[in-house]
């Protein structure tokens, strides 16, 4: 499942069989971020199917793309041009 998000292609890939959702996310300027792979256990606890967990994760994952895609004019106006990438 994937939508673009401020100039970015979130994808989310589901491995139900092995409890995990696999984030990836390309941004037409910068390139590919590395990918994400989080763990999907307490959805698939919760009795969420295959496609709700990964609309879940996407609308996740694209609420944080928004929110950086409106801090990124405060970086310029400061002359903050790097981009750092945050590994969790």
């Amino acid at each position: 499942m994937q939508t673009i998000v401020h100039g970015r292609t979130v994808q989310v890939v589901l491995s139900p069989e092995r409890r995990t959702a696999r984030i990836h996310i390309v941004d037409d300027e910068s390139g590919s971020y590395p990918p994400r792979t989080i763990s999907i256990e307490q959805y698939l606890s919760a009795g969420m199917t295959d496609e709700q967990i990964a609309r879940h994760v996407l609308e996740v994952v694209t609420m944080s793309v928004e929110q950086l895609a409106r801090l990124q004019p405060f970086d310029r106006a400061s002359g903050n041009c790097n981009r750092t990438r945050h590994s969790h």
